[in-house]
């Protein structure tokens, strides 16, 4: 391997390792979008998923999932 593929392989390495040591969300979260504020004051209880329009479509992103 020459000495700029291993370069790059351990840059790539290190970005891969700092995105995966993120921060975990703290409360309360302030949202801001188009001028408009959304603060939310602790984590959701639960989640939905909306998927089903995607589950015919051959051309959906995520189908398979």
């Amino acid at each position: 391997m020459t000495f700029s593929r291993l370069a790059l392989v351990a840059a790539s390495f290190a970005l891969l390792t700092a995105a995966a040591a993120a921060e975990p969300t703290t409360y309360p979260l302030t949202l801001e979008n188009c001028g408009e504020t959304l603060t939310f004051q602790k984590a959701p209880a639960s989640t939905v998923t909306n998927r089903w329009w995607c589950l015919n479509d051959k051309n959906c992103p995520i189908r398979g999932w």
